[in-house]
């Protein structure tokens, strides 16, 4: 009997915890959806891998590019690309080596301030760093009136950014 209680006292915490993380969500999803940088690689990759012909794709910083596999993405899939890059960086340059295909344009994008991706203008997904840089405030959507109306945060990133030069 004194084993029944145990685990019908460990039940009733575990439960307690549970109501208690359903709360914390519930308070935080008032002021919008946050994820990880990790969470948000992955479902920015997850979108990039359903491109058909163009995907506008915007990250704080080239490290974050190099877990996109932007390589594995079809190649008649045009994809333009704006993050932070130090062309005297040489893990940057590797990188940049790496990505030499004719259907990837990078640029330079000092802003270092979000994670974009919008696939054949269809589906849409924004990632805003705040002071934690592992709490991300993100919007997903296929809604075209949604698309419409955030496009020129994703196009405003690529426009901004600046051409590279060439490297040697």
């Amino acid at each position: 009997m004194e084993f029944l209680t145990q685990d019908l006292d460990a039940a009733d915490e575990e439960v307690e915890k549970l109501n208690q993380n359903l709360q914390n969500f519930e308070e935080k999803a008032k002021e919008g959806f946050y994820l990880s940088k990790k969470s948000v690689l992955k479902e920015i990759k997850s979108i990039l891998m359903k491109g058909l012909h163009t995907v506008i794709l915007t990250t704080p910083r080239i490290e974050d590019i190099r877990e996109l596999d932007l390589y594995e993405v079809k190649p008649s899939v045009n994809i333009k690309v704006a993050t932070w890059i130090d062309p005297s960086n040489p893990d940057h340059q590797e990188t940049l080596r790496e990505l030499t295909f004719d259907n990837i344009m990078i640029r330079i994008d000092d802003f270092k301030d979000r994670y974009c991706i919008l696939k054949d203008g269809e589906e849409l997904f924004l990632g805003i760093e705040g002071k934690n840089e592992d709490e991300i405030l993100t919007l997903r959507t296929k809604d075209s009136k949604h698309i419409k109306f955030l496009s020129s945060l994703v196009m405003e990133s690529w426009l901004r950014a600046r051409k590279l030069q060439k490297m040697e």
